[in-house]
């Protein structure tokens, strides 16, 4: 914690030179679209031949989307016109579910995932008049992102009663994430502003298995396009 406070007033350091110096407090909602690209099992499901119009094991599709919605808070320090900001940001479960034929044993895999992100971003962010109570801003940043995964195998009628065999996985997983975000602001009195940003965020992978009595294990690149709505407080 201490090395994150050093970081903040290094960053910050030119505010001495500007006469309009503040803190903020924000509060933050997020909603947008959770992209999980180049979807892969790494060869741990099926044989991988062909057999008929399928190669068993392969998944489906290996690029999905979802909806992703979330809260948030954050901290600033404004001087002139830029800002530090460090933003803590929780966002409810998106669903990263594939399938894959094998026809090898006659049955379909779906290998349904349910996972949650909390991330933590510093960012510089640089602010522009648009008018008299109108400001632009854009702004980059890097941080950490927490994924915690909930993983669902199922072979669909794979015993001659035809039941499924379900096995489950919980992971958790840490990486390194970072932001670029555009937005504009406006302000509505002395103390408060409101503001709509579009962000890109990178974070990282998500990885689940492998799963008790399968050695499937899945990973994908995560990824999102959100918009952020929020409401700032000058102390």
């Amino acid at each position: 914690m201490r090395n994150i406070f050093t970081l903040l007033l290094i960053l910050a350091c030119p505010a001495a030179l500007a006469d309009d110096i503040n803190w903020i407090v924000s509060g933050r909602l997020t909603a947008g679209y959770a992209y999980m690209d180049n979807s892969s099992h790494g060869g741990t499901l099926g044989t991988g031949t062909r057999i008929g119009n399928f190669v068993d094991g392969e998944l489906t599709d290996r690029n999905v989307d979802d909806a992703t919605n979330g809260i948030g808070i954050a901290l600033g320090r404004q001087f002139g016109n830029w800002r530090v900001e460090s933003e803590l940001t929780w966002r409810y479960r998106s669903d990263w579910d594939l399938s894959a034929p094998s026809p090898a044993i006659n049955t379909v895999t779906n290998l349904f995932t349910n996972f949650s992100t909390t991330t933590l971003l510093f960012s510089g962010i640089y602010e522009g008049r648009l008018g008299q109570h109108w400001t632009w801003e854009a702004g980059a940043g890097a941080g950490v992102a927490m994924k915690v995964m909930d993983g669902e195998f199922i072979e669909r009628g794979v015993q001659t009663d035809g039941t499924d065999f379900v096995a489950n996985d919980t992971r958790a997983r840490l990486d390194l994430a970072w932001q670029a975000l555009i937005g504009v602001s406006r302000r509505l009195g002395d103390h408060w502003t409101a503001n709509l940003r579009y962000r890109y965020a990178d974070l990282g992978e998500l990885r689940i298995g492998p799963y008790p009595q399968r050695p499937a294990h899945l990973h994908a690149d995560l990824s999102l396009h959100e918009l952020v709505l929020g409401f700032d407080r000058s102390l």
